[in-house]
């Protein structure tokens, strides 16, 4: 029986086969003409002996939609056409006959990508052989196969394949997906990597065939025991045939849109046609000429690697390096075999400090913030709430506030700028102290099953706090919400594009909910452009939550619910001002409850004779989430040297007062001890401190805790200030 094997890791991925890279194209060594025939034999393929579209509906294109380089193939699919003769292109790539082919593409979709109308879908290469088997014949073992790709309702994809026992007149599809079940859904304007790879059946008695696909190297398909061929047909082509269809105007699409195709490969072996994430050449910051008089920029060479440099669009230099004196906008491109990428940096004649927008610390436990300056001779001061906060050209922190720097240099104007971030960490006090003392760290948010983690991540405690005695030196913990969940429930996607919703609010899924949690966001589909109301009504229907979207796309559409809600029962409903929200209807495909054991339960909707058949309604691959679902929050415990009162009095020294809202005399000094002021976070900072006989007097600019190091033949005493 043929089955579907998911996420196996195959030998041709590892073992160490000499490659036999059969043919590729970047399209950077051709013009910008359509891509016919004889522009594919310029590039070492070989064509077959007809196509479609070619000359009518293809463009090499240099309009800045690259993978790599600047170039790539365009491809046409007018409004209202369908089919191969009228819509999309279609060229056989032949080579030589093998058991087992690979090959792969980046593609694009236009952002106002038309998918079909009343029915979506369409074809996107793939490998093929002998007779290439489509268009709805019978695969017989001696007519050959086709294993291309397909884009269906929503810019699904799945894999189209005519093969000796497919069960229907037509292509056999299967989805392709994620390692986490979810769907692969190409999104309009973003650049996807398909591979695939094909391995013919040994004789036509054989069930050993075998099709594998990636999507950005990720496998989504494994598909195995198949038959393609008896007759001794193998891999021999691959086939570009796009187009809408489908053979009916139903899918046609509502408007002329396009596809991009870019670095098509060929190859033997896995590694021929492997996606490559390449590393982004790295310039650093943006440059200031007022303090350097001349600037080098440049980034790690590497064998194999072309560079070309341009300033505000001129191409200037081809180098790893490149020297200038000249303000402007400078851009270094890296090509490669595999990909092209590009940095950007700024050279103006004065500072231009720039620290980006307000942002919030949740994705990380330390937010990274910087001045995106650099050179030569400058210098950073930064502020924290107006207060001190370190120097250097970036800063690390963890904690929300107000953060402002200024840059200066010999020669240049200063110039500051400031970014206040928020933060959705869990917010836990700092603690500081004599080495020995107890301390009890708690959670100011409330709640009691946190967990509590050492620097290297072991887990030290289970609860609402945690409690230990001070160690000498500075030491990071963390916590975190062992309670936490963010995932999704519902179906993915729709599996009928034909059935819709009226324009009314009468129908409503039903759900409940076993924890507190936020219900964030959903997916609808809509059959045309449309403005559309999503509402939260509680058990007894009164309306918690609304939220209205103005003129969306049609198709697939992102909205944020974000409705905080109790345990309890609820309804979700929908309004459309076309009326026109697609719902699946099909029994086999509808099967609930769907839910999350202990945080949510989509149960159906609220009228009988929807749930009688059943139909799902409206709202796709919910998104949930419940608890504090950033990460780790950091906590700096500090145990300093003792400070008790036996010290204090054997070196004569008196510190007062420890709480000020001014200023802290030090008195009993013989006149060679050295004062340092440091913040609760360790970091020197300069404060105004004068001497007068055997007193010191420290000034404090700002509020905030500080410590007083205090330093004399080897003798160091640290005491605390807190200034109000």
């Amino acid at each position: 029986m043929r089955r579907i094997v998911a996420f196996i890791l195959f030998m041709s991925l590892f073992c160490n086969v000499p490659a036999e890279m059969i043919n590729s194209t970047d399209f950077e060594a051709l013009d910008c003409v359509p891509a016919t025939r004889d522009l594919w034999k310029a590039e070492g393929f070989l064509p077959g002996t007809w196509d479609n579209g070619l000359a009518d509906r293809t463009m090499v294109d240099d309009s800045a939609v690259a993978v790599s380089g600047t170039k790539s193939l365009r491809v046409l699919y007018p409004k209202g056409k369908y089919g191969t003769s009228d819509n999309g292109a279609q060229v056989e790539l032949k080579f030589d006959p093998r058991r087992e082919a690979f090959a792969s593409y980046w593609l694009r979709f236009s952002e106002d990508f038309s998918f079909g109308s009343a029915s979506e879908g369409g074809k996107l290469p793939g490998l093929t052989g002998g007779d290439n088997c489509s268009g709805g014949s019978a695969c017989d073992g001696t007519n050959g196969f086709s294993a291309r790709l397909m884009w269906r309702t929503g810019g699904s994809l799945v894999l189209y394949l005519y093969h000796m026992d497919k069960p229907d007149k037509y292509g056999e599809d299967y989805e392709l997906a994620y390692p986490d079940g979810s769907a692969v859904i190409v999104e309009r304007g973003e650049w996807i990597h398909v591979a695939e790879r094909v391995r013919i059946n040994t004789d036509g008695e054989s069930y050993d065939g075998e099709v594998e696909i990636w999507v950005n190297g990720v496998r989504t398909l494994l598909l195995d025991s198949l038959r393609f061929t008896s007759n001794g047909d193998m891999v021999d082509k691959f086939y570009i045939s796009t187009f809408h269809g489908g053979s009916s105007a139903d899918w046609a699409p509502e408007n002329d849109c396009h596809i991009w195709f870019d670095d098509i490969r060929i190859g033997t072996v896995y590694g021929d046609v492997a996606f490559r994430e390449c590393s982004k050449p790295d310039l650093g910051a943006d440059r200031a000429l007022c303090a350097e008089e001349t600037v080098v920029l440049k980034t790690e060479e590497k064998k194999g690697e072309r560079y070309s440099w341009s300033k505000d669009g001129s191409l200037i230099g081809n180098g790893a390096s490149l020297q200038l004196s000249e303000a402007g906008l400078y851009v270094l491109t890296v090509d490669s075999a595999w990909c092209s990428k590009r940095d950007t940096v700024v050279v103006s004649e004065k500072i231009l400090t720039d620290l980006g927008n307000d942002r919030s610390i949740c994705s990380s436990s330390f937010l990274k913030i910087s001045s995106n300056v650099q050179g030569e001779g400058l210098s950073y001061a930064w502020e924290k709430d107006g207060a001190p906060a370190g120097e250097g050209e970036c800063l690390m922190v963890k904690d929300a506030g107000v953060y402002r720097l200024t840059v200066s240099a010999e020669g240049c104007e200063p110039s500051a700028d400031e970014v206040k971030l928020s933060s959705g960490l869990l917010s836990v006090a700092d603690v500081n102290g004599a080495v020995g003392e107890p301390f009890t760290l708690k959670v100011t948010d409330g709640g009691s099953n946190y967990g509590w983690y050492s620097e290297e991540g072991d887990l030290l405690n289970v609860g609402a706090e945690y409690d230990a005695v001070l160690e000498e030196g500075r030491h990071l913990l963390f916590v975190k919400d062992m309670d936490a969940f963010s995932g999704s429930v519902g179906m993915k996607k729709l599996t009928v594009a034909k059935s819709y919703t009226s324009a009314a609010l009468d129908r409503k899924m039903k759900f409940e909910v076993f924890r507190f949690l936020s219900v964030d966001s959903v997916s609808v589909y809509l059959v045309d452009e449309q403005d559309v109301v999503i509402r939260v009504l509680d058990s007894d229907e009164t309306v918690l939550y609304q939220t209205e979207s103005k003129r969306l796309k049609a198709g697939v559409n992102r909205i944020a619910v974000n409705a905080e809600l109790l345990p309890g029962i609820y309804f979700m409903d929908a309004y459309g001002s076309t009326g026109k929200l697609r719902h699946s209807n099909e029994l086999d495909d509808v099967k609930f409850p769907y839910e999350i054991e202990g945080v949510i339960s989509l149960l159906g909707s609220n009228l009988t004779w929807i749930d009688n058949k059943p139909w799902y309604l409206f709202f796709y691959d919910w998104k949930v989430s419940a608890g504090n679902n950033c990460a780790a929050a950091p906590v700096f415990v500090e145990g300093k040297a003792d400070t008790d009162v036996r010290n204090v009095k054997e070196s004569g020294l008196k510190v007062f007062p420890s709480l000020t809202n001014d200023f802290t005399k030090v008195c009993g000094l013989s006149g060679s001890e050295i004062i340092e002021v440091f913040d609760e976070l360790g970091n020197l900072i300069r404060c105004k401190i004068d001497k007068e006989a055997d007193c010191a007097t420290v000034s404090f600019e700002y509020a905030g805790v500080y410590f007083l190091k205090i330093s004399d033949k080897g003798m160091t005493q640290i005491f605390k200030i807190v200034k109000v």
